[in-house]
């Protein structure tokens, strides 16, 4: 197990996985509620599937994207970060999470001790966070 840059078909897993992930996300709830699509028992809207992939597309254009793969065609995590200390999504699939994935990446990006966060799903949790890391979605605006 290797942590490299993604590549094409890697880039295919962190698009899919961060849609899905951040569908169910407290900010994609919001959007058009009223709309008929579901995520999983989720409301996510069509404006939120369009828009968030113009979104992560535009993101990934920008940024570095590092995985973490067992295999050439299996990665376990992933993090799109820039490297003005903003981390915009990071992975780790349910099967190695625990195992220290996350770290790693983060170690191997050499992000600094205050990195805000651009996405906030609903696995995150605070009390997990890295020391001097917050979450602030305005970064994108800037």
């Amino acid at each position: 197990m290797h942590i490299r840059r993604a590549t094409d078909l890697d880039l295919v897993f962190v698009r899919s996985s961060w849609l899905r992930s951040f569908a169910s996300s407290e900010l994609a709830q919001h959007i058009s509620r009223n709309d008929p699509k579901y995520c999983k028992g989720q409301e996510a809207s069509q404006i939120y599937w369009s828009g968030q992939k113009l979104l992560i597309n535009s993101i990934l254009a920008r940024s570095t994207t590092l995985v973490k793969a067992e295999s050439p065609t299996y990665v376990l995590g992933c993090i799109v970060y820039e490297p003005n200390d903003i981390v915009h999504y990071a992975y780790t699939r349910m099967s190695a999470r625990g195992k220290g994935v996350f770290r790693e990446l983060v170690k191997e990006s050499n992000l600094d001790k205050s990195v805000r966060l651009t996405h906030w799903t609903r696995g995150m949790r605070t009390d997990r966070l890295m020391p001097g890391w917050q979450y602030d979605c305005f970064v994108l605006m800037r």
